[in-house]
Protein backbone atom coordinates (compact mmCIF):
# COMPACT_ATOMS: atom_id res chain seq x y z
CA UNK A 1 0.00 0.00 0.00
CA UNK A 2 1.08 2.81 -0.79
CA UNK A 3 0.31 6.69 -1.70
CA UNK A 4 -2.31 6.45 -5.07
CA UNK A 5 -0.26 9.86 -6.03
CA UNK A 6 1.87 7.99 -7.50
CA UNK A 7 3.43 6.31 -10.80
CA UNK A 8 3.42 3.17 -11.22
CA UNK A 9 6.25 0.92 -10.81
CA UNK A 10 8.95 0.51 -12.95
CA UNK A 11 9.12 -3.32 -14.99
CA UNK A 12 12.31 -4.12 -13.12
CA UNK A 13 11.02 -2.66 -9.08
CA UNK A 14 7.75 -4.75 -9.77
CA UNK A 15 9.88 -7.95 -10.61
CA UNK A 16 11.91 -7.71 -7.68
CA UNK A 17 8.53 -6.78 -5.18
CA UNK A 18 6.76 -9.86 -6.54
CA UNK A 19 9.74 -12.56 -6.49
CA UNK A 20 11.61 -11.14 -3.56
CA UNK A 21 9.49 -9.09 -1.56
CA UNK A 22 9.91 -11.48 1.26
CA UNK A 23 13.55 -12.96 0.74
CA UNK A 24 15.18 -12.28 3.61
CA UNK A 25 18.64 -11.37 2.02
CA UNK A 26 18.98 -8.72 -0.70
CA UNK A 27 21.45 -6.63 -2.43
CA UNK A 28 20.03 -4.32 -4.60
CA UNK A 29 23.25 -3.64 -7.11
CA UNK A 30 21.16 -1.37 -9.34
CA UNK A 31 23.07 1.20 -11.44
CA UNK A 32 22.51 5.19 -9.51
CA UNK A 33 19.11 6.74 -10.04
CA UNK A 34 16.72 3.98 -10.92
CA UNK A 35 14.58 3.25 -8.54
CA UNK A 36 16.14 1.25 -5.15
CA UNK A 37 14.84 3.46 -2.44
CA UNK A 38 10.76 2.99 -3.44
CA UNK A 39 11.67 -0.54 -4.75
CA UNK A 40 12.77 -0.38 -0.13
CA UNK A 41 10.20 1.58 0.80
CA UNK A 42 7.47 -0.90 -0.95
CA UNK A 43 9.16 -3.94 0.05
CA UNK A 44 9.16 -2.81 3.65
CA UNK A 45 5.26 -2.07 3.50
CA UNK A 46 4.42 -5.74 2.13
CA UNK A 47 6.41 -6.90 5.09
CA UNK A 48 4.58 -4.83 7.60
CA UNK A 49 1.36 -5.08 6.04
CA UNK A 50 1.57 -8.83 6.67
CA UNK A 51 3.00 -8.86 9.71
CA UNK A 52 6.69 -10.04 9.22
CA UNK A 53 8.31 -6.61 10.73
CA UNK A 54 7.29 -3.85 13.05
CA UNK A 55 10.35 -1.72 12.24
CA UNK A 56 12.72 -0.34 9.47
CA UNK A 57 16.38 0.66 10.29
CA UNK A 58 18.48 2.11 7.43
CA UNK A 59 22.13 2.92 7.40
CA UNK A 60 23.11 5.85 4.86
CA UNK A 61 25.69 8.71 4.96
CA UNK A 62 25.13 11.64 6.59
CA UNK A 63 22.80 14.07 4.77
CA UNK A 64 21.21 10.90 2.33
CA UNK A 65 19.65 9.56 5.78
CA UNK A 66 17.63 12.63 6.35
CA UNK A 67 16.12 12.74 2.72
CA UNK A 68 14.99 9.07 3.37
CA UNK A 69 12.83 10.52 6.18
CA UNK A 70 12.49 13.90 4.61
CA UNK A 71 11.60 13.00 0.95
CA UNK A 72 11.68 9.18 -0.31
CA UNK A 73 9.66 7.72 2.03
CA UNK A 74 6.86 9.95 2.98
CA UNK A 75 6.65 9.85 -1.33
CA UNK A 76 5.95 6.40 -1.77
CA UNK A 77 4.28 5.80 1.67
CA UNK A 78 1.69 6.81 3.68
CA UNK A 79 2.23 3.72 6.42
CA UNK A 80 5.34 5.12 8.01
CA UNK A 81 5.97 7.47 10.91
CA UNK A 82 9.64 8.03 10.62
CA UNK A 83 12.21 9.48 12.38
CA UNK A 84 16.20 10.83 11.11
CA UNK A 85 18.91 10.65 14.05
CA UNK A 86 21.09 13.99 14.62
CA UNK A 87 23.77 13.74 16.66
CA UNK A 88 24.07 17.25 17.45
CA UNK A 89 20.50 17.63 18.49
CA UNK A 90 20.61 13.99 19.96
CA UNK A 91 19.69 15.60 23.88
CA UNK A 92 17.61 18.72 22.61
CA UNK A 93 14.24 17.72 23.85
CA UNK A 94 12.15 17.62 20.89
CA UNK A 95 14.36 14.90 19.87
CA UNK A 96 14.02 13.38 22.72
CA UNK A 97 10.30 13.27 22.72
CA UNK A 98 10.46 11.86 18.85
CA UNK A 99 12.85 9.28 20.01
CA UNK A 100 10.32 8.34 22.84
CA UNK A 101 7.58 8.19 20.21
CA UNK A 102 9.45 6.05 17.46
CA UNK A 103 10.61 3.86 20.30
CA UNK A 104 7.74 3.23 23.21
CA UNK A 105 5.13 3.16 20.61
CA UNK A 106 4.52 -0.82 20.12
CA UNK A 107 3.23 -1.91 16.74
CA UNK A 108 0.37 0.21 15.82
CA UNK A 109 -2.27 -0.64 13.38
CA UNK A 110 -1.33 2.57 11.29
CA UNK A 111 2.51 2.53 11.44
CA UNK A 112 5.46 1.62 10.33
CA UNK A 113 8.43 3.02 12.60
CA UNK A 114 11.33 3.90 10.64
CA UNK A 115 14.98 5.40 11.95
CA UNK A 116 17.33 6.24 9.59
CA UNK A 117 20.74 7.11 11.17
CA UNK A 118 23.97 8.22 8.80
CA UNK A 119 27.08 5.81 8.96
CA UNK A 120 29.53 8.51 10.01
CA UNK A 121 27.18 8.40 13.88
CA UNK A 122 27.34 4.57 14.22
CA UNK A 123 31.09 5.35 16.01
CA UNK A 124 29.59 7.00 18.60
CA UNK A 125 27.77 5.19 21.69
CA UNK A 126 24.68 7.48 21.92
CA UNK A 127 23.42 6.34 18.49
CA UNK A 128 24.53 2.67 18.43
CA UNK A 129 22.76 2.91 21.95
CA UNK A 130 19.55 4.33 20.18
CA UNK A 131 18.81 2.07 17.50
CA UNK A 132 19.22 -0.97 20.29
CA UNK A 133 16.53 0.99 22.00
CA UNK A 134 14.40 1.58 18.92
CA UNK A 135 14.72 -2.57 17.59
CA UNK A 136 14.57 -4.12 21.37
CA UNK A 137 11.73 -6.71 21.07
CA UNK A 138 10.79 -5.87 17.84
CA UNK A 139 11.38 -7.39 14.61
CA UNK A 140 12.92 -5.67 11.94
CA UNK A 141 14.12 -4.89 8.14
CA UNK A 142 17.82 -3.49 7.90
CA UNK A 143 18.59 -1.41 5.01
CA UNK A 144 22.45 -0.45 4.53
CA UNK A 145 22.07 2.14 2.16
CA UNK A 146 25.13 3.18 -0.02
CA UNK A 147 26.65 -0.24 1.59
CA UNK A 148 29.76 0.80 0.24
CA UNK A 149 30.18 2.69 3.71
CA UNK A 150 30.95 -0.94 4.86
CA UNK A 151 33.53 -2.52 2.56
CA UNK A 152 36.25 -2.09 5.50
CA UNK A 153 36.00 -5.08 7.49
CA UNK A 154 37.81 -3.73 10.53
CA UNK A 155 35.76 -0.65 10.74
CA UNK A 156 33.49 0.11 13.54
CA UNK A 157 30.53 0.95 11.47
CA UNK A 158 31.23 -1.94 9.44
CA UNK A 159 31.87 -3.97 12.13
CA UNK A 160 28.39 -2.67 14.12
CA UNK A 161 26.26 -2.78 11.14
CA UNK A 162 26.99 -6.98 10.63
CA UNK A 163 26.44 -7.18 14.40
CA UNK A 164 22.92 -5.57 14.26
CA UNK A 165 22.36 -7.41 11.19
CA UNK A 166 22.63 -10.86 12.81
CA UNK A 167 19.81 -9.63 14.85
CA UNK A 168 17.40 -8.67 11.91
CA UNK A 169 14.94 -10.41 10.34
CA UNK A 170 15.52 -9.12 6.96
CA UNK A 171 18.22 -7.35 5.57
CA UNK A 172 19.17 -5.26 2.11
CA UNK A 173 22.15 -3.57 0.51
CA UNK A 174 21.58 -0.92 -1.96
CA UNK A 175 24.71 0.32 -4.03
CA UNK A 176 25.42 1.64 -7.58
CA UNK A 177 28.66 1.44 -6.91
CA UNK A 178 29.15 -1.79 -4.42
CA UNK A 179 32.90 -2.48 -5.33
CA UNK A 180 34.12 0.43 -7.92
CA UNK A 181 37.55 0.79 -6.16
CA UNK A 182 38.08 -2.43 -5.00
CA UNK A 183 36.54 -6.13 -5.72
CA UNK A 184 37.87 -6.72 -1.86
CA UNK A 185 34.96 -4.33 -0.44
CA UNK A 186 32.21 -6.88 -1.49
CA UNK A 187 33.48 -8.99 1.20
CA UNK A 188 31.93 -6.55 4.29
CA UNK A 189 29.38 -5.93 2.69
CA UNK A 190 27.94 -9.46 1.76
CA UNK A 191 28.51 -9.85 5.27
CA UNK A 192 25.58 -7.92 6.34
CA UNK A 193 23.25 -9.90 4.12
CA UNK A 194 24.65 -13.46 5.69
CA UNK A 195 27.50 -14.63 7.65
CA UNK A 196 29.96 -16.17 5.01
CA UNK A 197 27.94 -14.72 2.09
CA UNK A 198 30.91 -15.32 -0.27
CA UNK A 199 32.30 -18.22 1.09
CA UNK A 200 35.05 -16.66 3.46
CA UNK A 201 34.72 -16.60 7.56
CA UNK A 202 37.36 -13.94 7.53
CA UNK A 203 38.77 -10.79 5.30
CA UNK A 204 42.13 -12.58 5.10
CA UNK A 205 40.97 -15.52 3.83
CA UNK A 206 38.85 -13.96 1.04
CA UNK A 207 41.75 -11.41 0.52
CA UNK A 208 43.86 -14.38 -0.49
CA UNK A 209 41.50 -16.05 -1.87
CA UNK A 210 41.05 -12.99 -4.36
CA UNK A 211 44.02 -10.54 -4.60
CA UNK A 212 47.75 -10.94 -5.41
CA UNK A 213 49.83 -9.11 -3.39
CA UNK A 214 53.61 -8.26 -4.24
CA UNK A 215 56.72 -7.48 -2.19
CA UNK A 216 57.63 -3.55 -2.62
CA UNK A 217 60.37 -1.28 -0.87
CA UNK A 218 60.03 2.34 -0.09
CA UNK A 219 62.80 4.63 -1.23
CA UNK A 220 63.97 3.89 3.54
CA UNK A 221 64.43 0.21 2.13
CA UNK A 222 61.06 -0.89 4.59
CA UNK A 223 59.36 -3.63 2.97
CA UNK A 224 55.50 -3.30 2.59
CA UNK A 225 52.86 -5.49 0.81
CA UNK A 226 51.79 -3.91 -2.54
CA UNK A 227 48.08 -4.91 -4.40
CA UNK A 228 49.95 -6.14 -7.74
CA UNK A 229 46.16 -7.15 -9.10
CA UNK A 230 42.94 -9.28 -8.62
CA UNK A 231 42.29 -12.95 -9.50
CA UNK A 232 39.15 -15.54 -8.98
CA UNK A 233 36.94 -12.88 -10.11
CA UNK A 234 34.35 -15.19 -11.92
CA UNK A 235 34.02 -17.31 -8.71
CA UNK A 236 33.27 -14.01 -6.69
CA UNK A 237 30.67 -13.01 -9.57
CA UNK A 238 29.13 -16.20 -9.00
CA UNK A 239 28.88 -16.22 -5.11
CA UNK A 240 27.69 -12.33 -5.21
CA UNK A 241 24.99 -13.31 -7.50
CA UNK A 242 22.83 -15.74 -5.30
CA UNK A 243 22.11 -12.43 -3.53
CA UNK A 244 21.54 -9.99 -6.01
CA UNK A 245 19.37 -8.08 -8.26
CA UNK A 246 21.30 -5.93 -11.02
CA UNK A 247 20.11 -2.81 -12.69
CA UNK A 248 21.97 -1.48 -15.44
CA UNK A 249 21.31 2.36 -16.99
CA UNK A 250 20.61 0.34 -20.15
CA UNK A 251 18.07 -1.30 -18.70
CA UNK A 252 15.68 1.83 -17.65
CA UNK A 253 14.66 2.63 -21.58
CA UNK A 254 13.21 6.27 -20.28
CA UNK A 255 16.79 6.82 -18.84
CA UNK A 256 18.73 9.77 -20.76
CA UNK A 257 21.49 9.62 -22.15
CA UNK A 258 24.81 11.04 -20.21
CA UNK A 259 27.60 12.89 -22.62
CA UNK A 260 30.68 13.51 -21.78
CA UNK A 261 33.25 16.49 -22.49
CA UNK A 262 36.30 17.67 -21.65
CA UNK A 263 37.25 21.50 -21.20
CA UNK A 264 41.13 21.86 -21.59
CA UNK A 265 42.63 24.65 -20.87
CA UNK A 266 46.23 26.21 -20.18
CA UNK A 267 47.35 27.44 -16.66
CA UNK A 268 48.92 30.52 -15.73
CA UNK A 269 52.51 30.81 -16.04
CA UNK A 270 52.51 31.36 -12.56
CA UNK A 271 51.03 27.87 -11.68
CA UNK A 272 53.07 26.28 -14.00
CA UNK A 273 56.39 27.42 -12.68
CA UNK A 274 55.02 26.68 -9.52
CA UNK A 275 53.81 23.30 -10.18
CA UNK A 276 57.64 22.54 -12.18
CA UNK A 277 58.75 23.47 -9.18
CA UNK A 278 57.27 21.16 -7.17
CA UNK A 279 57.78 18.73 -9.21
CA UNK A 280 61.00 19.00 -9.07
CA UNK A 281 61.28 19.18 -5.52
CA UNK A 282 60.00 16.03 -4.99
CA UNK A 283 61.62 14.25 -8.05
CA UNK A 284 59.32 11.80 -8.35
CA UNK A 285 56.69 11.22 -11.37
CA UNK A 286 52.97 11.22 -10.19
CA UNK A 287 53.09 7.70 -10.08
CA UNK A 288 52.95 4.69 -7.41
CA UNK A 289 56.66 3.15 -7.64
CA UNK A 290 58.82 1.20 -5.34
CA UNK A 291 60.26 4.47 -3.82
CA UNK A 292 57.03 6.12 -3.26
CA UNK A 293 54.42 4.56 -1.23
CA UNK A 294 50.70 4.94 -1.81
CA UNK A 295 50.17 7.50 1.19
CA UNK A 296 53.06 9.77 0.26
CA UNK A 297 52.00 9.51 -3.63
CA UNK A 298 48.67 11.04 -2.90
CA UNK A 299 49.55 13.68 -1.05
CA UNK A 300 52.08 14.68 -3.75
CA UNK A 301 48.68 14.52 -5.48
CA UNK A 302 47.00 16.51 -4.18
CA UNK A 303 49.75 19.39 -3.61
CA UNK A 304 49.52 19.13 -7.47
CA UNK A 305 46.23 19.82 -8.14
CA UNK A 306 46.01 22.77 -5.48
CA UNK A 307 48.27 24.65 -7.68
CA UNK A 308 46.09 24.21 -10.54
CA UNK A 309 43.31 24.81 -8.68
CA UNK A 310 45.42 28.65 -7.51
CA UNK A 311 46.64 28.01 -4.21
CA UNK A 312 49.02 25.54 -1.91
CA UNK A 313 48.66 24.67 1.59
CA UNK A 314 51.40 24.28 3.63
CA UNK A 315 52.47 22.03 6.19
CA UNK A 316 51.17 24.29 8.67
CA UNK A 317 48.10 24.41 6.87
CA UNK A 318 48.19 28.16 6.21
CA UNK A 319 45.92 28.33 2.30
CA UNK A 320 48.62 30.53 -0.06
CA UNK A 321 47.46 32.29 -3.22
CA UNK A 322 49.44 31.20 -6.51
CA UNK A 323 49.74 35.13 -7.91
CA UNK A 324 48.85 35.86 -11.20
CA UNK A 325 45.18 35.03 -12.93
CA UNK A 326 43.23 31.75 -12.38
CA UNK A 327 42.62 30.25 -15.65
CA UNK A 328 40.31 27.13 -13.95
CA UNK A 329 37.76 29.43 -12.43
CA UNK A 330 37.68 31.28 -16.03
CA UNK A 331 36.79 27.74 -17.65
CA UNK A 332 34.56 26.70 -15.09
CA UNK A 333 32.20 30.40 -14.73
CA UNK A 334 32.22 30.13 -18.79
CA UNK A 335 30.59 26.66 -18.37
CA UNK A 336 27.50 28.28 -15.97
CA UNK A 337 27.22 31.07 -17.80
CA UNK A 338 27.03 29.38 -21.25
CA UNK A 339 24.83 26.27 -19.65
CA UNK A 340 21.32 27.34 -20.17
CA UNK A 341 20.17 25.69 -17.32
CA UNK A 342 21.45 24.64 -13.86
CA UNK A 343 24.79 23.53 -12.81
CA UNK A 344 26.24 20.94 -10.51
CA UNK A 345 30.06 22.19 -10.08
CA UNK A 346 31.86 19.43 -8.15
CA UNK A 347 35.13 20.13 -6.35
CA UNK A 348 37.22 17.48 -4.53
CA UNK A 349 38.55 20.54 -1.67
CA UNK A 350 36.23 22.13 0.14
CA UNK A 351 38.63 25.37 -0.18
CA UNK A 352 37.99 24.53 -4.10
CA UNK A 353 34.19 24.92 -3.21
CA UNK A 354 34.79 28.25 -1.32
CA UNK A 355 36.28 29.88 -4.45
CA UNK A 356 34.17 28.47 -7.30
CA UNK A 357 31.02 29.81 -5.27
CA UNK A 358 32.96 33.11 -4.66
CA UNK A 359 33.47 33.68 -8.54
CA UNK A 360 30.27 32.71 -9.34
CA UNK A 361 28.86 34.99 -6.56
CA UNK A 362 31.07 37.55 -8.09
CA UNK A 363 29.29 36.63 -11.42
CA UNK A 364 26.11 37.55 -10.67
CA UNK A 365 24.60 34.35 -10.07
CA UNK A 366 22.51 32.56 -7.56
CA UNK A 367 24.75 29.37 -5.84
CA UNK A 368 24.39 27.35 -3.16
CA UNK A 369 26.88 25.48 -1.31
CA UNK A 370 26.85 21.90 -0.31
CA UNK A 371 29.92 20.27 1.58
CA UNK A 372 31.34 18.55 4.87
CA UNK A 373 31.28 20.89 7.72
CA UNK A 374 27.57 22.29 7.02
CA UNK A 375 24.54 21.82 9.38
CA UNK A 376 21.83 19.39 8.27
CA UNK A 377 19.44 22.15 8.00
CA UNK A 378 21.78 24.07 5.79
CA UNK A 379 22.56 21.40 3.44
CA UNK A 380 18.70 20.40 3.07
CA UNK A 381 18.14 24.10 2.35
CA UNK A 382 20.80 24.29 -0.57
CA UNK A 383 19.41 20.99 -2.06
CA UNK A 384 15.39 22.32 -1.95
CA UNK A 385 16.60 25.67 -2.98
CA UNK A 386 18.60 24.37 -6.38
CA UNK A 387 15.64 21.71 -7.08
CA UNK A 388 13.39 24.75 -7.04
CA UNK A 389 14.84 26.60 -9.82
CA UNK A 390 15.94 29.40 -7.05
CA UNK A 391 20.33 28.61 -7.75
CA UNK A 392 21.82 28.83 -10.77
CA UNK A 393 24.24 26.44 -9.65
CA UNK A 394 25.35 24.10 -7.01
CA UNK A 395 28.98 23.93 -5.64
CA UNK A 396 29.76 21.08 -3.52
CA UNK A 397 32.27 17.86 -2.45
CA UNK A 398 31.43 14.62 -4.25
CA UNK A 399 28.50 13.50 -2.60
CA UNK A 400 25.79 10.21 -3.34
CA UNK A 401 22.50 9.12 -2.44
CA UNK A 402 20.50 12.71 -3.20
CA UNK A 403 18.25 13.96 -5.61
CA UNK A 404 19.36 17.04 -8.19
CA UNK A 405 17.62 16.21 -11.45
CA UNK A 406 16.95 20.06 -11.82
CA UNK A 407 20.62 20.46 -12.79
CA UNK A 408 21.19 18.81 -16.54
CA UNK A 409 25.05 19.24 -16.10
CA UNK A 410 27.85 18.13 -13.71
CA UNK A 411 30.95 20.37 -14.09
CA UNK A 412 34.15 19.02 -12.29
CA UNK A 413 36.08 21.71 -11.05
CA UNK A 414 38.67 19.12 -9.41
CA UNK A 415 38.70 15.46 -9.56
CA UNK A 416 37.96 13.16 -6.81
CA UNK A 417 40.96 9.81 -6.98
CA UNK A 418 37.85 8.01 -5.22
CA UNK A 419 36.07 6.10 -8.44
CA UNK A 420 33.32 5.64 -6.00
CA UNK A 421 32.48 8.74 -5.21
CA UNK A 422 33.04 10.05 -8.85
CA UNK A 423 30.51 7.66 -10.26
CA UNK A 424 27.70 8.63 -7.78
CA UNK A 425 28.60 12.60 -8.42
CA UNK A 426 28.07 11.86 -12.22
CA UNK A 427 24.07 10.90 -11.72
CA UNK A 428 23.09 12.94 -9.67
CA UNK A 429 21.44 15.04 -12.46
CA UNK A 430 20.23 11.83 -13.93
CA UNK A 431 16.56 10.74 -13.62
CA UNK A 432 14.07 8.61 -15.56
CA UNK A 433 12.25 10.47 -17.77
CA UNK A 434 14.48 13.17 -17.95
CA UNK A 435 16.72 14.79 -20.09
CA UNK A 436 20.43 14.29 -21.33
CA UNK A 437 23.08 15.18 -18.65
CA UNK A 438 26.64 15.91 -19.50
CA UNK A 439 29.28 15.65 -17.85
CA UNK A 440 32.41 18.29 -17.90
CA UNK A 441 36.04 17.27 -16.96
CA UNK A 442 38.36 20.47 -16.68
CA UNK A 443 42.07 19.24 -18.15
CA UNK A 444 44.84 21.38 -17.63
CA UNK A 445 47.54 21.10 -20.57
CA UNK A 446 50.85 21.61 -20.73
CA UNK A 447 52.20 20.47 -17.75
CA UNK A 448 54.35 17.71 -17.37
CA UNK A 449 52.85 14.47 -16.07
CA UNK A 450 49.03 15.97 -15.77
CA UNK A 451 47.40 15.41 -12.80
CA UNK A 452 43.96 16.15 -14.22
CA UNK A 453 45.04 13.07 -17.06
CA UNK A 454 46.44 10.73 -14.64
CA UNK A 455 43.58 10.87 -12.30
CA UNK A 456 40.92 10.31 -15.04
CA UNK A 457 42.97 7.49 -16.23
CA UNK A 458 43.00 5.96 -13.34
CA UNK A 459 39.66 5.73 -12.87
CA UNK A 460 39.02 4.01 -16.33
CA UNK A 461 40.75 0.57 -14.78
CA UNK A 462 38.65 0.64 -11.57
CA UNK A 463 35.08 1.14 -13.97
CA UNK A 464 36.30 -1.84 -15.77
CA UNK A 465 36.51 -4.11 -12.98
CA UNK A 466 33.71 -3.24 -11.32
CA UNK A 467 31.92 -3.44 -14.73
CA UNK A 468 32.72 -7.14 -15.27
CA UNK A 469 32.15 -8.20 -11.60
CA UNK A 470 29.03 -5.83 -10.55
CA UNK A 471 27.10 -4.47 -13.25
CA UNK A 472 27.22 -6.20 -16.43
CA UNK A 473 29.27 -9.38 -16.29
CA UNK A 474 26.95 -9.95 -13.11
CA UNK A 475 23.94 -9.32 -14.62
CA UNK A 476 24.61 -12.36 -17.70
CA UNK A 477 25.12 -14.20 -14.73
CA UNK A 478 22.12 -13.40 -13.17
CA UNK A 479 20.15 -13.87 -16.98
CA UNK A 480 21.67 -17.39 -17.14
CA UNK A 481 20.40 -18.67 -14.00
CA UNK A 482 17.00 -17.54 -14.81
CA UNK A 483 17.30 -19.52 -18.20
Amino acid sequence: MTSTTQPELWEHQRKELDDHWDTPARALLWSMRTGKTRAVVEKADRLWTNGRIECVVVLAPNGVHSNWTLREIPKYSGLASTLAWSHPERNEPWFRSEMDRVCDERASAVHCYWLAVNSEALQFADARKAIGRFIKGRKFLLVADESDDYGAPGSRRSLFARSLARKAAYRMILSGTVVEDSPLKAFSQFEILEKSALGHATAESFRDRYAEYGRARTKNGRSYPKLEGYRNLDELRDRMARYSSVVLRSDCHDMPEMLRVERSYRPSKEQLLAYEELRQELSVTVDYDVTVTALEAAVRLVKFQQILSGYIIDNEGTVRDIPGPNPRLDVISSEVVLDPGQVIVACRFREDVRRVTARLRSDGHEVVEYKGGMKASEKDHALDTFQAGKAKAIVLTPIRGLELSAADTVAWYSHSFWAMMRAQTDERASKIGGTATTVVDLVARGVREGVDRYILDNQVGKRDVSEDLARGGLKRVLEQVRL
